[in-house]
């Protein structure tokens, strides 16, 4: 629930290989199946998806929401924005932290699209869109990203790839 570029260690084994390991375990819950939580630490919110403003209709309160691997999927599409086009995710014209924040959450709470930044090449820009679908249940799988990832690294466009149902189960 946590997952940004300040978590993920990288170690370069040789040329075609990397070693990567995720850090900082503090706020992780281990489950097999979506779970619910109560809002008390939900991350960083700059890579954090939409879903954690989830409010009851009656009271206005966010007091639960179901959380899932579509979390992190989100927030994988946010660092590969960030890392391959260097544009900081939710990039504000607001140059303090506090403004920037600002600005995020209300993105976030209006649930709005994430705009992925021009310079990206177009097999990225893919990948990207299909992790930060504003609906959870329309974001792709780990085994898709993956296979994503082999076609992309061995030179083939991705960007005409159908996307089926069964990349989002």
């Amino acid at each position: 629930r946590d997952l940004k570029p300040q978590n993920i260690k990288v170690e370069i084994i040789n040329d075609d290989s990397v070693d990567l390991k995720v850090l900082d375990f503090g706020i992780t819950k281990i489950s097999k199946y979506t779970v619910d939580y109560t809002r008390n630490n939900v991350g960083t919110l700059a890579y954090a998806p939409p879903e954690i403003f989830t409010f009851d209709e009656n009271t206005n309160i966010n007091e639960t929401v179901k959380i899932s691997y579509k979390y992190d999927i989100w927030s994988l599409g946010m660092i590969t924005s960030y890392l391959f086009s260097g544009v900081f995710p939710w990039k504000a014209n607001k140059s303090t932290l506090t403004h920037h924040l600002m600005f995020v959450e209300v993105q976030l709470i209006k649930k709005k699209d994430f705009i992925i930044p021009g310079n990206l090449d177009s097999n990225i820009k893919k990948l990207v869109a299909q992790c930060t679908n504003i609906d959870p249940d329309k974001r792709i799988n780990p085994h898709t990203i993956l296979s994503f990832i082999k076609s992309i690294k061995s030179g083939q466009d991705i960007t005409s790839i159908n996307i089926t149902e069964d990349n989002y189960k």
